[in-house]
């Protein structure tokens, strides 16, 4: 199977999805950063790595129906919004 796109996208968030699920259970990445940390510095998010993980969670469902992940569609700014990568 062959990811193009914004498909590539949504294959990387639910990796990371799933090494979050992982680090809840007591699994740790060595040598990198977790997967809680480029949540929070990639997409801004904030909280305990519950919150963390609803919140991506939320983002995967948005990007998933070609919604804009930071502002869930809600912006101002269409197509000239800074967070959309097209």
């Amino acid at each position: 199977m062959i990811f193009t796109g914004s498909q590539i996208e949504v294959v990387r968030l639910l990796s990371l999805k799933a090494m979050l699920k992982l680090e809840l259970k007591g699994m740790k990445r060595s040598k990198s950063p977790s997967a809680y940390m480029i949540v929070k510095r990639d997409l801004g998010i904030t909280g305990t790595r519950d919150r963390v993980l609803k919140q991506l969670e939320v983002v995967i469902e948005n990007v998933q129906k070609g919604l804009c992940p930071p502002c869930n569609n809600d912006c101002n700014q269409g197509r000239n919004c800074p967070h959309r990568k097209t």
